[in-house]
């Protein structure tokens, strides 16, 4: 499903291997590495601007709004944090770690 998916703030499936029970996912490289290293890792060789983070928030949100509003069936990430957040090499924001994210079923359809 992931590979279907197409948004500037999606992190890219490159490709994947699966034998047996054990995947293994190729994402696209991501130069500047998560939000998580970014804030927290004190050893991290850029300190971000308030406008660079309010931009990450912007774009990590574009991505959140693209999945919620898919067609036919809008999608729930379901594990937001800073380390799935990755920052590419103008730290711009992708989306990654689909791990959790599971299809948004109709109320009316689920029996609630």
């Amino acid at each position: 499903m992931l590979s279907l998916l197409q948004h500037d703030n999606l992190v890219n499936l490159i490709g994947y291997c699966a034998d047996g029970d054990q995947r293994l996912l190729v994402y696209e490289y991501m130069e500047n590495k998560s939000v998580q290293e970014a804030l927290f890792d004190e050893n991290y060789p850029y300190k971000l601007t308030w406008e660079q983070r309010f931009q990450i928030l912007l774009e990590a949100s574009r991505a959140l709004g693209f999945l919620h509003e898919c067609k036919p069936c809008p999608i729930i990430h379901g594990d937001v944090k800073p380390s799935n957040v990755l920052l590419d090499g103008r730290f711009g924001a992708r989306l990654a770690d689909f791990g959790l994210a599971r299809f948004k079923t109709h109320p009316m359809r689920s029996g609630i």
